[in-house]
């Protein structure tokens, strides 16, 4: 009886071991994918930073165009009143 307990044993630490040895195997392929990832993610999060940062200076300098529009606008409103009021 000493003798099958022994050998029942010795087979779990065998089918243990080979578990353990598959698990790890996994946690490298995983970490070799999260490291792919990270560097994945940092390019997209650079071509991001660049993209938007091309549209927020687009947006600003279609704002600056926008104040530029509206001030001479105002100015051909004010020459137009003036001359009517006979102020020119």
């Amino acid at each position: 009886m000493a003798a099958a307990m022994a050998e029942t044993t010795e087979v779990r630490l065998t089918r243990l071991e080979s578990d353990v040895a598959h698990i790890r195997s996994d946690v490298t392929d995983l970490k070799i994918d999260m490291r792919e990832m990270r560097k994945d993610i940092g390019a997209l999060r650079d071509e991001f930073r660049k993209e938007f940062g091309e549209l927020h200076k687009a947006i600003i300098r279609g704002d600056l165009m926008t104040r530029i529009w509206m001030l001479l606008m105002c100015a051909a409103m004010l020459g137009v009143v003036a001359r009517g009021m006979h102020w020119l």
